[in-house]
Parts: C-alpha cells; sequence; structure tokens
C-alpha cells in the first residue's frame, strides 16, 4: 500500500506518491521527489516500506544529512507526527490511516438500518462557527477530558465514552463503523457496533436486539463528515429508529464522526429523550466528538510507537543473532579469508559460513534465501544449523545437499527455496571439492584472470525432493582463489536500470589483479555501490573471498 509524502519548501507544497518499494529524493530531476535546493544532494534520501510494514527513511551519505525531530539519522522508522527535514525542506508522511478500534466484547455485533421518516427534520453542523457551551457543560466537558486522558489504551476509548454520555434515563450512546460504499454518502445496509450504553432505571446496559438507526440521519454524516441532529417536537423514538425505554416519548439525535480508517467511519451516535437535549446539547456532543477524535488517534499512536519499539528490539535481536552467524575467526592455517555481508534491511537472506572439518578440510558455503526480512533470516538460520549437522556425517559435497535438500523441502513454506555453494577445500594440497544448488557461479581468482568456476548444474534446494544432487572437483594452486558472492552485487542497478553484471564483477577483479583477500572484498563491494551511484541497495550483499597463501 502506498503513502503520500507532503513537501513544504520554499515555493511552496508539493505531494509525492510513494510505492512500497519506495522513492528516492534529491535535487536530480530523475528523483522520484525532486528537491530543488544547492543544500540537497542529488540523491540524498529515500523512503521506503520495509518487509514489515514500517515506512522508513534512510540517508544516502548526503552532504547536508537527514533530520529527523531534530536529529540526524542515517536511517529511521516514520510514524505519523513525525518531522522530517532535508535542506530547506520540510516532510510529513500521510500513511494510511491508524489500526481500528476493535468491537467491544460486550455490544452486539451489528445493528440494521431503515429509513426514517419523512417528518425527521436534520441540520447539519454550522461549521467554522465557535461553539459557546453553559459553565455545567463545561464542567462536563472537562471531566470528559480527564477521564478520556487516564485511559489506558484505545480498547476502552469507545466504551467510556458510551458509558459518559448515556447517563439518564431513556438515554441511549452508540459507537458505529459505517462501511463507505462507492458514491457520496452511501453507506451499507447494517452498522457495526463498537460499544454501546443504554440507560434505564435500574441502570446501564448494552443495547439490545431490538435497536434500530436511521439510515437518513448516517448517509447525512458520512455524505459531508459533520455532526448531524435529527428530531422534531413530535418525531418518537419509533420514527427515529432507535427503540429505547419509552417508545412514544419525543427523542432527539445527535451523530458525528470520531475518526476514519480503510474498514469505515466510526461515529459517536447519541439518542436523547427530547427534553434532555435543550439548548447547547448540540454543540456539547460536536464538543465531546472533537475530544473522543483527539483521544482515539493520540491513543492509537501511542500504541503503535510502543509496538514499533518491541519490533525494533526483537529486529535488533534478530540482527545481532545474525551478525553472531557470520564467520568472524578467519585465521586459518594457508588461507587469507576475507568477508563481507550486508543485509538489505534490519535481517536478511543471504547465509553465509566458514569452518573446519574434523579431518583437516574447510568447509564454506555462501546462500540466499528467497525473500527478504525476517522469514527469510529466520530460514537462513536454520540452514545454518542444519549444513554444520549434516556435514558432520556426511563427508561428500553431493550427499550433504541431498540431504539438506530433503529437509528444506520437508519443512519450507511452499514457493520459498534456497540457492547454495558449498566447498570442502584440503588448505595442504588445494583440493577442491564442491555443489553448486543454482547459485551464482563463484569466480576463480588466479594467473588467468577471474574465470567462472564450474556450472550450476543443480536445481535450487527445496525445489524437488528427489533431486540428487552432483558434486566437482578443482584445484587451487597456491597464490589463487576463489570469490563466492550473492546476487546482491550483480544484481546492483543503476539510475538507468542496468545491472552491474558478471561482466562489471570480473573487470573490476581484472583491475584489482593480484591482491589480499580483504582488498578483493573491499574492491568489489565498493565497485558495486559506485555502480549504484548512491541509489539505495535493494538486495542482501555477501562476498566471500578464500585465497591459498604462496607457498
Amino acid at each position: 500500500m502506498s503513502a503520500r509524502l507532503i513537501v513544504e519548501g520554499p515555493e511552496g507544497q508539493q505531494a509525492f506518491e510513494v510505492s512500497p518499494r519506495g522513492c528516492v529524493l534529491g535535487r536530480s530531476t530523475k528523483c522520484g521527489g525532486f528537491l530543488p535546493s544547492d543544500r540537497v544532494s542529488r540523491q540524498h534520501a529515500r523512503v521506503f516500506r520495509d518487509p514489515f510494514g514500517r515506512w522508513v527513511i534512510e540517508d544516502l551519505q548526503s552532504r547536508n544529512g537527514t533530520w529527523v525531530n531534530g536529529q540526524q539519522v542515517s536511517a529511521h522508522v516514520l510514524l505519523p507526527g513525525d518531522a522530517t527535514e532535508i535542506g530547506p525542506f520540510r516532510l510529513r508522511l500521510e500513511q494510511p490511516s491508524l489500526p481500528t478500534i476493535q468491537p467491544d466484547s460486550g455490544s452486539r455485533s451489528s445493528v440494521e438500518l431503515v429509513q426514517g421518516e419523512d417528518d425527521e427534520h436534520i441540520v447539519h453542523s454550522r461549521g467554522g462557527e465557535d461553539a459557546v457551551l453553559s459553565r455545567a457543560r463545561l464542567k462536563m466537558l472537562n471531566a470528559i477530558i480527564d477521564r478520556l486522558a487516564s485511559l489506558p489504551g484505545p480498547d476502552s476509548l469507545y466504551r467510556e465514552t458510551c458509558r459518559t454520555l448515556a447517563r439518564a434515563p431513556g438515554a441511549a450512546a452508540l459507537v458505529l463503523r459505517m462501511e463507505i460504499s462507492p458514491g457520496k454518502g452511501a453507506v451499507a445496509d447494517q452498522a457495526v457496533v463498537l460499544a454501546s450504553q443504554v440507560a434505564t432505571e435500574q441502570g446501564l446496559g448494552a443495547a439490545g436486539e431490538s435497536v434500530r438507526l436511521s439510515r437518513r440521519v448516517l448517509e447525512a454524516v458520512c455524505a459531508e463528515r459533520t455532526a448531524v441532529m435529527a428530531g422534531g417536537p413530535n418525531l418518537a423514538s419509533r420514527h427515529l429508529m432507535l427503540t429505547v425505554q419509552d417508545p412514544d416519548r419525543p427523542h432527539t439525535v445527535f451523530c458525528a464522526p470520531v475518526g476514519e480508517n480503510e474498514e469505515g467511519l466510526d461515529l459517536l451516535y447519541l439518542d436523547l429523550p427530547t427534553d434532555q437535549a435543550i439548548g447547547d446539547t448540540f454543540e456539547f456532543v460536536q464538543a465531546v466528538a472533537a475530544q473522543v477524535a483527539l483521544a482515539r488517534r493520540n491513543l492509537l499512536l501511542a500504541q503503535a510507537r510502543a509496538e514499533q519499539r518491541v519490533l525494533d528490539h526483537q529486529l535488533l535481536m534478530a540482527r545481532d543473532i545474525q551478525t553472531r552467524l557470520t564467520p568472524k575467526d578467519l585465521r586459518l592455517p594457508g588461507l587469507d579469508i576475507a568477508v563481507h555481508y550486508q543485509p538489505a534491511t534490519w535481517v536478511g537472506g543471504d547465509y553465509c559460513d566458514l569452518w573446519s572439518l574434523g579431518d583437516g578440510r574447510v568447509a564454506f558455503a555462501v546462500g540466499d534465501v528467497c525473500g527478504k526480512g525476517l522469514p527469510a533470516a529466520m530460514l537462513m538460520t536454520n540452514l545454518h544449523a542444519a549444513l554444520r549437522n549434516i556435514l558432520e556425517f556426511c563427508p561428500r559435497c553431493d550427499q550433504a545437499l541431498t540431504h539438506l535438500n530433503v529437509f528444506l523441502h520437508d519443512h519450507l513454506p511452499e514457493g520459498l527455496f534456497v540457492t547454495l555453494f558449498l566447498g570442502l577445500l584440503a588448505p595442504g594440497d588445494g583440493l577442491l571439492e564442491y555443489a553448486n544448488a543454482g547459485h551464482p557461479q563463484p569466480l576463480l581468482v588466479g594467473d588467468r584472470g577471474p574465470q567462472p568456476l564450474g556450472q550450476a548444474d543443480n536445481l535450487p534446494l527445496g525445489t524437488d525432493r528427489a533431486w540428487v544432487f552432483k558434486s566437482r572437483s578443482d584445484q587451487l594452486k597456491p597464490g589463487s582463489g576463489i570469490l563466492a558472492f550473492t546476487d546482491g552485487i550483480t544484481e546492483s542497478a543503476a539510475a538507468d536500470g542496468t545491472l552491474f553484471g558478471l561482466e562489471g564483477l570480473q573487470q573490476t577483479l581484472s583491475e584489482l589483479g593480484r591482491q589480499r583477500a580483504d582488498t578483493l572484498v573491499q574492491g568489489v563491494t565498493a565497485a558495486a555501490e559506485a555502480f549504484r551511484q548512491s541509489l539505495p541497495q535493494h538486495d542482501d550483499v555477501t562476498v566471500l573471498a578464500l585465497m591459498r597463501n604462496e607457498a
């Protein structure tokens, strides 16, 4: 789902539609969000939706920085109300509506709408006029405001509102959710009851099965998104279609919007005996509805921020776990090793591992889980443990991948798969056994220049349970080695859509020549980043260089 970015600058206000894939902001006319100012970099920042549904602004190594709520950020999850600044521009992200408040468990699920009588007199709110409330009404309003401010969360907001307003016998208060049909003011045949209270001589209770609501009243509110009063001196409750205690006693209905979301329009619906609906009641109901709308927004924002803090903490823990699984101790006798791992978001689906086996060989693997984000990261963690365990009793690459394929096929959700390159190297003589399960071919680095290693002659893991994997062998001479990578390198894209590709990778390695492993890895990642021209990284990036030392 897209969002809308509102930008205020020296020349006024403009708006950009931002798709989940993202929008780059900068002074280049090629940017989706054009910000013409010398204080803005050509590609300054991007806004995108991460795999967890959160909208994020990411600084693209700009000269003057990106600021959110007065703090310079490299990446920040945006919430409604966050103030973002880029140069002389102030940005505000209009996200899809806040989460909904669920119906109260004590209320019936829905209520019927029927057409009101012809003598039903409807009065619309007089927008722009300041409401004048009596001292008694102001005291009541302040008490309601204090009560709403003390609520611990949004779930009890509508229930407490109804309880506060339905006080005298014969009064009824409901909060409804109306699904708006195509066409201005058109409403569905039923309203969802989110909360309700009816006052009787015996006390308060939820609205019963006999409740029916006036379609004319609800259509009037939905059409104009303003408060409405309906009633008349001879209008009994049976005409308004809200059955209360005395069906022959004249009643007046007040209805006002209190919030809107993807599921519909939330409305406060108050039915009072006409002798209670006197003086400034209409203005009082409008003031209450405004306070309920404000409390709703604040409570839902607070809930969203709390949920975000929990999710952020979980993601930081997941990223820490994933980082710890990436090879750290790269000091192995006779070998020069370097690794670069950078997920596109907080966690990723690239896999990289390197460890010593009991027979003295070195096992190394680079893989890519289909997808990004937390599901891919969880699968990567399982892959790490499974492959290490399998190689304890399967000494050959083909056997190991055949067993791993069965395991993944039986446990992966449908549609997920893994590409993987697995190598087993004897450091002493350089004998290399390897198997490639649908992964980009690593490059042999040596005197003859970078050359693809073998063929990707096996299916990706998890796609065919009966597949029998094949392995190959080669010999690494002293001073030569392997550079394995994921498609985050070769699929790095420039602004015109051109890919870095295998050709770009081979050219980079040719220009670097014979170097240490860390120089090769840094050179490759820097070249791919330069090729993107500061455009954002859209995929996880992993590079492993493993070189045999000179004799």
